[in-house]
């Protein structure tokens, strides 16, 4: 019988199968790392980890799953989406860091802790319900965050991106995210393309600001529970400095905004450029695509105008002084709901209920208008402009207070004013209504006409552009019509009067009459006009603007008729140019004139003279006694 090895050999037998052991299973760990490591964990592992995010609301797939000795569970290729019909996808990101409670996964317990991002990649389609097939999408770049998942709970923290040039922030949290369902409450497909549009807009012009330092940055927070909408709040606040788009540039941007109670507000947007700063309040209601607006600006308007609309629309106007604008608004900016089409809400800043200041009656026989439902844009507000230049003609100020939505306008109190003569004072001051089938003007003015050339017909430029006005002419008008298009609709009284004025080349002291205007037809009462020599006055004058033809009715003058003959066609001057009379006869005339080439003149004149007068005929001159 052999003897057993004594004690200190046995000692050296189990330490060397106990390092035999440890080696091996060092041996065995070391190349399970390397196998993870490099070759990642099994489908299974990656199955029980999307498996696990299912639970908490998102779908998951990734290329692969590795161990990293410093940075723990690690999934590369990995995208998260929505657990929707689309299936929708939120998230793509090369790594991802995989924070989980390894007894809890040993137990078969929810384990997941938390995902940590690194230069991730977010999308999000414009029209959520269209998921994969929106061929626009919103994109977050160079996206880092801390996603936690608690029970019931998805919480987002250290979160910043880039969001098409804007430094993006964000931290919040979310309960039942399981619950979402983005095409929940999704609108017709008119409603949802104009949604998609808006969007598209929006980002268009978000890309062409351009930062002339630090990119402007954007904080998000929110918090609420998914299964109750209501509950959501979020609060934003957008910030940026020496901020450039186009031609325009802003020192200062600042915007504070909330949503809560189903609607946005914007608390508080304010701009500085230049030296003027533009402050906007408002809020919206996606229920009922309503919205409300305050606006209060002093920056340069036009120069903004120009950046978004066609400059050529402005190019004879130009501002010395940044105009000032007070502006509240209502805008349905989609169908909305019935609720909204049945009037504003009660804290509404625009007034329907306020008469304007002037109105238009139909007649007794007339039927009641049909009421219009409410249009998609109503503005009021009152603006201000100091000096200015409207094709090269300087101007002081002008202000009006108005009101505008797509069927109805007025302008009320507008007063333009310009250096005048001396110190005459040079201004004109208006009251105008439009509205469907109706308009009305009130209208004074001792304001040079000449700068608004521009704005009349062809035809009615040739004629004025004749006239030289020494002195201002005074006007005092009401018109009403139908429309201020239809101008052969207008109704137009008043009285006019002319001081010191040329036409062509020949001048005359004064001149004043009541006129009116119907059916295409100018009339001119007690006319009173006066020159050096003599005056001319006349019961009714007419001229009918489509015949081209005047309607003398007992015209009385003492004027030089050589001079006054300048006035009229060329054709009556060339007729009564050779009667020359030594001093000015007295003219009783009667009867139709007619222009531009018509044949229809047929005027009875009563001819005084007692100073006599010379008559050239065949060249000899003829004096009659």
């Amino acid at each position: 019988m052999d003897e057993p090895p004594p004690p200190k050999k046995r000692r050296w037998r189990r330490r060397l199968i106990a390092l035999g052991v440890v080696l091996l299973l060092l041996g065995g760990l070391l190349w399970c790392g390397w196998y993870v490591y490099n070759r990642g964990f099994t489908r299974k592992w990656r199955e029980q980890l999307a498996a696990e995010l299912r639970r908490r609301g998102f779908d998951f797939s990734a290329r692969r799953l590795t161990l990293n000795p410093f940075e723990g569970l690690i999934a590369e290729n990995v995208r998260i989406y929505l657990l929707d019909e689309q299936h929708t996808q939120l998230i793509y990101v090369d790594r991802v860091a995989v924070d989980i409670d390894l007894i809890a996964f040993i137990r078969h317990k929810p384990f997941l802790n938390s995902l940590d991002l690194r230069g991730a990649r977010l999308t999000l389609p414009i029209d959520m319900a269209a998921g994969p097939q929106s061929a626009r999408k919103l994109k977050l770049r160079r996206l880092s965050a801390k996603i936690a998942f608690l029970p019931d709970e998805v919480r987002l923290t250290q979160a910043e991106g880039e969001f098409y040039g804007l430094q993006l922030s964000a931290s919040g949290s979310l309960l039942h995210v399981d619950s979402f369902n983005p095409a929940a409450g999704t609108a017709n497909e008119a409603e949802a393309a104009r949604r998609r549009e808006w969007v598209r807009t929006f980002i268009d012009q978000l890309e062409k600001i351009e930062p002339e330092h630090a990119p402007p940055r954007l904080e998000i927070r929110f918090q609420g529970d998914l299964a109750q909408p209501g509950s959501l709040r979020a609060s934003a606040l957008l910030e940026g400095e020496a901020l450039r788009r186009g031609s325009c540039r802003v020192e200062r941007l600042l915007a504070r905004m909330d949503y809560t109670a189903g609607a946005f507000h914007l608390q508080q947007g304010e701009l500085s450029a230049g030296h003027g700063t533009l402050a906007v309040q408002g809020d919206f209601n996606p229920d009922t695509a309503e919205a409300h607006f305050q606006v209060q600006s002093g920056v340069d308007l036009l120069a903004f105008a120009r950046e978004f609309y066609d400059p050529r629309l402005f190019a004879d106007l130009k501002l010395h002084d940044f105009p000032k604008l007070q502006l509240d608004g209502r805008a349905l900016l989609g169908p909305g709901a019935s609720s909204a089409r049945r009037g504003s809400r009660g804290g509404s800043s625009v007034n329907n209920s306020a008469a304007p200041p002037l109105s238009v009656r139909p007649a007794s026989n007339d039927p009641a208008p049909a009421v219009p439902p409410p249009a998609p844009l109503q503005l009021t507000g009152r603006l201000s402009v100091g000096r200015f230049a409207y094709h090269d003609f300087e101007f002081e100020s002008a202000e009006t207070e108005f009101s505008w939505d797509r069927n109805r306008w007025y302008l009320r109190g507008l007063r333009v004013a310009r250096p005048g003569r001396g110190h005459e004072a040079q201004a004109v001051t208006a009251d105008v209504l439009a509205e469907p089938g109706a308009c009305r003007v009130r209208l004074a003015s001792t304001l040079d006409p000449v700068p608004f050339f521009t704005l009349l017909p062809a035809k009615g430029q040739a004629i004025l552009s004749r006239m030289e006005f020494n002195e201002a002419p005074r006007v005092d008008l009401t018109a009403a019509g139908p429309s201020l298009d239809d101008l052969a609709g207008l109704r137009v009284e008043g009285k006019v009067a002319f001081g010191h004025t040329h036409y062509r080349g020949v001048g005359l002291n004064s001149l004043k009459m009541d006129v009116a205007y119907a059916g295409g037809v100018l009339t001119a009462r007690h006319v009173n006009l006066e020159r050096d020599e003599g005056t001319a006055t006349g019961d009714v004058v007419t001229y009918n603007l489509a015949r081209h033809e005047m309607r003398l009715d007992n015209l009385r003058s003492t004027l030089d008729t050589a001079q006054a003959g300048v006035w009229l066609d060329p054709d009556v001057y060339h007729t009564i140019q050779p009667f020359r009379f030594r001093r000015p006869p007295t003219l009783v005339m009667n009867g139709n004139l007619q222009f531009e080439g018509g044949r229809n003149s047929h005027l009875v004149t009563s001819v005084n003279a007692p100073g006599g007068m010379d008559y050239v005929f065949v060249k000899k001159t003829l004096p009659f006694q």
